[in-house]
């Protein structure tokens, strides 16, 4: 059998002893669970599930905010009326069919997106308690989910009035970040599942976070963190 061992991690079961290249076939097999793979899609879906996964932790690394800090709700999702007959809910518009998504902006730039169950008074104050320190001045809209936060500076516009800016007040930096996620749901990725969702945001993040970056630079970041985490194929799709 003309094989070469490698240094890696099995999608199947998590390895990283050693896994073989079977040349005269083009694949490779796991020393420990034995079983074979190719690289297709699916190792690469299984790359970026790790990658991804990397990212979520260079994002928690970065610590609570502090400051000036935006807070926002959105809906990511696909509207109503382009689905096919046969997917569509017929439960109204708006954010039917869509996934919450509760997003904190720094003023000094770092970014805190994640999937939210609900976005109601007690998910949002959670969220921001348990990712603002005390003592920070939240800017946010005149959502009423966001009042009572004690122990917080905070500050409002009114956009249901046409209020966007009123000197430091806004939340402009919280909105140009959504922009640019929904336009890479749009664009590049088309749908994001709600079990995966929590890895979108990471890498969205990110890549807000490391902007100053070039890409090559990102990677080494993000690849230099890597070790040790451990996500299998499997894991990534149930």
């Amino acid at each position: 059998m003309n094989t070469k061992e490698y240094d890696s991690l099995c999608q199947w079961c998590g390895c990283c002893r050693k896994f073989y290249a079977i040349k005269r076939r083009h694949v490779y097999k796991c020393a420990d669970c034995k079983r074979e793979f190719s690289v297709t899609q699916k190792t690469a879906w299984f790359m970026l599930g790790r990658s991804r996964a990397a990212m979520g932790m260079l994002n928690d690394k970065a610590g609570p905010l502090d400051g000036e800090v935006e807070a926002d709700e959105t809906y990511i999702g696909g509207k109503e009326a382009n689905k096919h007959a046969n997917k569509k809910l017929r439960a109204g518009r708006g954010p039917v069919g869509k996934a919450s998504v509760a997003g904190l902006r720094s003023r000094s730039g770092k970014i805190k997106a994640v999937p939210a169950t609900s976005v109601n008074r007690r998910t949002l104050h959670h969220f921001i308690r348990s990712n603002v320190i005390e003592g920070a001045t939240l800017y946010t809209d005149e959502a009423l989910v966001y009042d009572d936060l004690a122990g917080y500076s905070h500050e409002s516009v009114n956009h249901g009035h046409g209020e966007y800016v009123r000197d430091k007040v806004h939340t402009n930096g919280m909105e140009s970040f959504w922009a640019i996620v929904k336009r890479s749901y749009v664009g590049i990725f088309h749908h994001f599942s709600w079990k995966h969702l929590h890895r979108y945001m990471h890498e969205s993040s990110l890549r807000w976070n490391m902007m100053g970056l070039t890409n090559a630079q990102r990677m080494d970041v993000i690849l230099g963190s890597s070790a040790g985490i451990r996500l299998t194929y499997q894991r990534l799709v149930q």
